[in-house]
């Protein structure tokens, strides 16, 4: 995972570290906040920051899980060797 992401930012690293993150997030969130303000009337700014700040919260989490679980990992295998 490592090997590839550092790849990635070589080969193109404005669009890799900048702008590939935010595309799928941008486009989901105004799909998401169209459609709420369609079928419900919630405001569209509103929907869109909280879908922004839920979705960056999540991916945090997700971030602090995995390298948690990495650490966990390389203590097992160094207690193993």
């Amino acid at each position: 995972m490592v090997r590839w992401l550092r790849l990635r930012l070589n080969m193109l690293p404005l669009v890799a570290a900048i702008f590939e993150p935010m595309i799928e997030c941008a486009n989901l969130g105004v799909l998401f906040s169209l459609s709420l303000n369609y079928l419900f009337g919630f405001r569209f700014i509103h929907t869109f920051l909280l879908h922004l700040v839920v979705w960056i919260l999540l991916d945090y989490i997700l971030l602090r899980l995995v390298q948690s679980l990495e650490a966990l990992m390389l203590q097992i295998i160094i207690s193993i060797t």
